[in-house]
């Protein structure tokens, strides 16, 4: 089967020099993705489908033995972004400075000390603002990119001077559907967050939101006839998934390390079919969930938010 991907993302270490209370990838076990695995995939791939845009995220990528050799090989060959904390942003200036086509995204998820450390648990807010003014001021394309939660939705403009302040670009992307993790307090509710929605779509500010998954014209690009995965992720252990927020063994497309085009097509084939039947479950179309979320194909919205229903789904209960 034919397929495609308009992105690829390289979560290359689950290593991190941070704490967050809303971290999916906490673990005592470090793993680091081999290197040359990903350049002898990205290989493949190319012989059969054009990748421009590759995303390095992790962990913290800063903290992979590998990244400046990687980031000098990839150099040039794709647009690049480096997902960070910022933290360690002034260690590699001199990598950075040499980069072309590349993008640097800080995770800035309070607009001051306390409501950094709420989320964090690290009080490295001014370092990581230090930090990305530096890069700012040596010519870097860099953009802030703040997670709102409930304990700064109120003061969400707040983000926006820091923006202006520093004249770095910055979007926002609210923290949705954490009530069955551990930070279910920064969850922001639905009413509310479409309110926040509402108000900034249409004030002046309508450029800081990244993304509305109130938007009803949106789809899962999945189920188009040639299946075409928005972000085709890659964990640090080298697993295939067609969605970063499909992390799980029923969506698994294979391993880097041996696969090719083919086989991820087949394997993409039965998670579509998988996809399609949840969809088409009674239950499903009815959910009053599933339908405020764009036209209710979102499977990842479901899977993450409401595992529960999810699971009773899947099993016919």
């Amino acid at each position: 089967m034919d397929w495609n991907a308009k992105c690829i993302v390289f979560d290359v270490t689950n290593a991190c020099n941070m704490n967050c209370r809303h971290c999916y990838k906490k673990t005592s076990r470090i793993n680091n993705i081999d290197e040359k695995s990903i350049y002898k995939f990205l290989l493949m791939i190319g012989d059969y489908i054009d990748i421009n845009n590759i995303v390095i995220s992790g962990g913290e990528p800063l903290l992979y033995p590998e990244i400046k050799n990687m980031l000098l090989y990839l150099n040039g060959k794709y647009n690049i972004r480096l997902n960070t904390n910022g933290v360690l942003l002034d260690k590699y200036l001199d990598v950075f400075y040499k980069m072309t086509k590349f993008k640097i995204q800080v995770s800035l998820d309070g607009y001051d000390n306390d409501t950094y450390y709420n989320v964090r648990n690290n009080n490295s807010f001014d370092k990581v603002i230090y930090n990305s003014v530096l890069c700012n001021r040596m010519g870097l394309n860099i953009v802030l990119r703040a997670t709102l939660t409930n304990n700064t939705i109120d003061d969400y403009r707040k983000f926006f001077i820091i923006s202006e302040k520093t004249n770095i670009p910055l979007k926002i992307k609210p923290m949705l559907n954490m009530e069955t993790v551990s930070a279910a307090d920064l969850h922001i509710g639905k009413e509310r967050l479409m309110k926040w929605y509402n108000d900034l779509s249409y004030s002046d500010k309508s450029n800081y939101i990244e993304g509305d998954i109130f938007n009803d014209k949106y789809q899962c690009s999945l189920l188009k006839e040639v299946p075409t995965m928005s972000t085709l992720y890659i964990d640090e252990k080298g697993e295939m998934y067609p969605c970063i927020g499909l992390q799980n063994d029923m969506f698994k497309l294979g391993n880097i390390k041996d696969t090719d085009y083919k086989s991820i097509g087949e394997n993409l084939l039965k998670v579509t079919g998988f996809v399609k039947s949840i969809l088409n479950e009674k239950k499903c179309i009815n959910c009053g969930f599933r339908n405020d979320i764009g036209d209710g194909t979102c499977i990842a919205a479901c899977f993450y938010g409401r595992e529960d229903c999810f699971n009773k789904t899947i099993q016919g209960e």
